[in-house]
Formats: C-alpha cells, sequence, structure tokens
C-alpha cells in the first residue's frame, strides 16, 4: 500500500506471563491470600495498539488499543473484561492569517470514541472506572 510521505503507522504488541512466586515464608504467603503461580493483579496477558497519522496543514490520526482481561483479586474471583479504546483527532495549521500571526493551529479530538464502560485502573482488590467519551478543542497562535 503506498501512504503519502507525511503518513506514518505504528503498532506495538506486548505478552506478558505476571505470576506471583512465593516469598519463601508460607506463614506469609497465606496471610497475604498469594496463590504461587496466580496471575499478577491489575497485569494483561497482552496489550496491542496500532495508530495511523497524516500530518501536514491538514492532521489526522487514529488508534486503537486492546488491553486483555486482567485479575483484580487476590481470590481469584474477579477479572476485569477486556477492552478496546478508539481514539481520533484532526487538525488544521494555517499560515500567514495576518503579519502580527506567524502561525496558527486548530485542533478538535474524540477520545474513547467506543464509550464502552471499563476498568482503567487496577491495584490488588481495587478498580477505578475508565472516563467516558471525551470530546476537546484546542486552538493556537504565535505571535
Amino acid at each position: 500500500m503506498q501512504f503519502p510521505r507525511r503518513t506514518s503507522v505504528h503498532s506495538a504488541f506486548t505478552c506478558t506471563d505476571s505470576q506471583y512466586i512465593w516469598t519463601g515464608d508460607p506463614l506469609v504467603d497465606a496471610n497475604t491470600g498469594i496463590v504461587t503461580g496466580t496471575d499478577g493483579s491489575g497485569v494483561p496477558d497482552r496489550w496491542w495498539v496500532v495508530s495511523l497519522d497524516q500530518s501536514g496543514p491538514l492532521g489526522m490520526g487514529l488508534s486503537a488499543k486492546d488491553t486483555s482481561s486482567r485479575r483484580v483479586t487476590l481470590l481469584l474471583d474477579w477479572y476485569a473484561d477486556d477492552h478496546w479504546l478508539v481514539h481520533a483527532y484532526v487538525s488544521l495549521s494555517g499560515e500567514m492569517l495576518s503579519d502580527l500571526i506567524r502561525s496558527t493551529g486548530f485542533a478538535r479530538g474524540a477520545n474513547k470514541l467506543l464509550d464502552k464502560a471499563y476498568l482503567s485502573t487496577i491495584t490488588e482488590n481495587a478498580a477505578w472506572r475508565g472516563v467516558p467519551r471525551a470530546i476537546s478543542a484546542s486552538a493556537t497562535g504565535s505571535f
């Protein structure tokens, strides 16, 4: 596929096998509820992200991130669902609107386009819901 000169594609994949190991003291392990060989809390087995960006006077981009399910509790009874996050933006840069302004820029962005509920931050035995869809706009100017 032929891309314009100012187009970039980025992708990253991470695969982990995070498991608890014993502390060396069976009493400590029993008191903390840690079971040797179980998944680490809050750590997904895989993450995958891909983004496409077009720069220039008219810029735009789209990114998507997939996070697999993650363990929340030490008791192995609560896993956060896997989820996708999709973000997009459009930007416009203007040149010399007047002698006083060197450069201008306008941007509009949308985060969490799918607007599905998901758990973003997880610590052992606790989780916080991710923020919902957010739309933003910005304007910049250099004098």
